[in-house]
């Protein structure tokens, strides 16, 4: 009877100290928080953790690979490194690819490793698809790139502290102008809480940062740079309206 008491005892000191244990860990692993450098995140999460880095002024890099392709893996530990040298200011996350299939669409990955490079106050800075540039991004990270013709508009609206609608859109093409009404009314009426920008892809080289791969596309950021939707004819105005109320801006019109 009394080794049965001795051995619960144990066993409880023991639960003790493993919860005690996990405790700890979870301020290390809680969303709100950074993760280990190339650690993975998913689309419930990703945002959250995302959100906190660049509030906290951090480079974030997003890697998206699938593990049916061994070879989308292969930049993770060179990228692991050179991250782990610049832990100060940048940070490094994986998305599976194939568990993850919103995020993937919103951000229109097409092929892996897919990379996206975000800078506080100005959004996606680099992306890259299969072929990883490290010494590009080490440049990124230390700023000494020359910003893409476009970039500064973006950046500016992100700096402002609102959500931008990003329009995506050719002169040639007939959808653009077919949603353009839709985008210059919607500026028009609410361009006080959201940023909206046209942007010409035959101009700017900013618009192969976000793959724009065919126009019309809008893309929708939140307030820090994030993509949070994307849309493509015959989405307009009705449908911009649902997204920045969905992500809590206060759109009225008057009377």
């Amino acid at each position: 009877m009394l080794k049965y008491i001795s051995v619960r005892n144990r066993l409880n000191q023991l639960s003790h100290i493993l919860f005690l244990i996990l405790f700890i860990l979870s301020f290390y692993c809680f969303p709100g928080c950074s993760l280990l450098a190339g650690e993975s995140v998913n689309q419930k999460n990703y945002k959250k953790i995302i959100t906190k880095d660049i509030q906290d002024s951090k480079i974030v890099i997003l890697y998206f690979y699938s593990d049916k392709v061994s070879e989308s893996l292969k930049s993770v530990q060179p990228l692991r490194s050179l991250v782990n040298k610049h832990k100060d200011k940048v940070t490094f996350y994986q998305i599976e690819a194939d568990k993850n299939r919103r995020t993937t669409e919103i951000y229109s990955v097409q092929y892996v490793p897919t990379v996206f490079i975000l800078r506080p106050e100005e959004g996606i800075v680099r992306s890259f698809e299969i072929d990883v540039d490290l010494n590009l991004i080490e440049k990124i990270i230390e700023k000494k790139e020359r910003s893409l013709r476009g970039a500064e508009i973006i950046a500016h609206g992100i700096a402002a502290g609102k959500p931008s609608l990003l329009f995506f859109m050719a002169d040639w093409c007939f959808y653009c102008q077919k949603m353009r009404p839709a985008i210059e009314k919607f500026k028009a009426d609410f361009g006080d809480k959201v940023n909206v920008h046209t942007i010409n892809i035959d101009y700017e080289i900013v618009s192969e940062e976000y793959l724009v791969f065919g126009v019309p596309d809008v893309v929708i950021l939140d307030s820090l740079g994030l993509i949070i939707d994307r849309y493509g004819f015959p989405a307009g105005y009705d449908t911009f309206l649902k997204t920045f109320r969905t992500l809590g801006v206060e759109l009225k019109k008057d009377g």
